[in-house]
């Protein structure tokens, strides 16, 4: 059996191929990711743009005719944040339906859940108590548990695509624009994350800000995924890599070794999101994990486990 996870994100789309085997864990055979920039001027216009679905919609006629050429299954397809955030997102569902997909809009707390069971699925033996960051192009998500099971989960409305329109103006930022996200992502954790009371946790990062992170900490000119998850970023490593890219104009972060052009200019953003978010939660080192919402929409498609 062969199962197909798509993640509609603000920034990118991915998808995953997974075979699913009568013993043992499921393995990807097919990976694919695309900036396609669906959350691109939302926070001005409030509409997801025609060029944005164009470019997304194209790459999701791609990966549903590479799915049918595979013999996909059954699909899981799910949109994040920029979707949320739309009020044209029906518009776009329906055009997803067209191609021959069940394109769902889940809410931000499920997405931090389900990308908690992602790592999980990643790990032999999860610790005792774990906090999952997804920092994403619309929204960031964190989600904490224990004994691999989930506690909490928050979703702040605030990622690496928003950041970088709502307070970037120059390039590279001034140092008023830096200490205003700043600001705000020590409000947002104040108000959301520490009443939680989150403390002795290990810290793990998914998706792409926190890998690109990794893949400059290793001097990587080309992605190795054996290399890059479980990746430790120490938080002298973290705040180091985040002051370079905060200093760094586009051309000058676009020609760092292994970085994708096309997110050469919100990496910054990610970055300060990132590191920001981790000294405010006075955490440690950060382990990067390539299993992420994708898994966690799997074992939910299986049944397996609900977060």
């Amino acid at each position: 059996m062969k199962i197909a996870v798509m993640d509609i994100g603000t920034n990118n789309t991915r998808m995953a191929v997974f075979d699913i085997h009568a013993a043992g864990k499921p393995s990807i055979s097919v990976e694919r990711d695309t900036i396609t920039r669906l959350g691109e001027n939302l926070r001005k216009t409030g509409v997801l743009s025609d060029a944005a679905m164009a470019r997304t919609l194209a790459a999701l006629t791609a990966y549903k005719n590479e799915c049918d050429s595979v013999g996909v299954d059954k699909f899981a397809v799910a949109g994040t944040a920029a979707m949320r955030a739309a009020s044209n997102s029906g518009s776009f569902i329906n055009k997803v339906n067209d191609i021959g997909l069940p394109l769902e809009i889940i809410p931000g707390e499920l997405e931090a859940g389900l990308s908690f069971r992602g790592v999980i699925f990643g790990m032999d033996a999860p610790p005792e108590r774990l906090l999952v960051i997804d920092v994403g192009g619309g929204s960031t998500e964190f989600a904490y548990g224990e004994c691999g099971r989930l506690t909490w989960a928050e979703s702040l409305p605030v990622g690496a695509v928003v950041a970088t329109e709502k307070y970037f103006r120059n390039d590279p930022p001034a140092p008023d624009e830096i200490a205003a996200l700043n600001d705000y992502i020590d409000s947002l954790i104040k108000e959301r994350i520490l009443p939680h009371g989150p403390a002795g946790f290990a810290l793990a990062g998914v998706a792409g800000t926190v890998s690109t992170l990794a893949m400059i900490d290793l001097d990587l000119q080309y992605f190795d995924p054996k290399k890059v998850h479980g990746h430790i970023l120490t938080p002298e490593k973290l705040a180091t890599i985040t002051k370079r890219l905060l200093e760094m104009n586009g051309a000058e972060r676009a020609a760092i070794p292994g970085m994708e052009p096309q997110r050469a200019d919100i990496i910054h953003a990610g970055a300060a999101i990132l590191n920001r978010a981790a000294a405010a939660l006075g955490s440690g080192p950060m382990l990067t994990s390539l299993c992420d919402l994708r898994h966690g929409l799997l074992e939910r498609a299986l049944g397996e486990s609900q977060p």
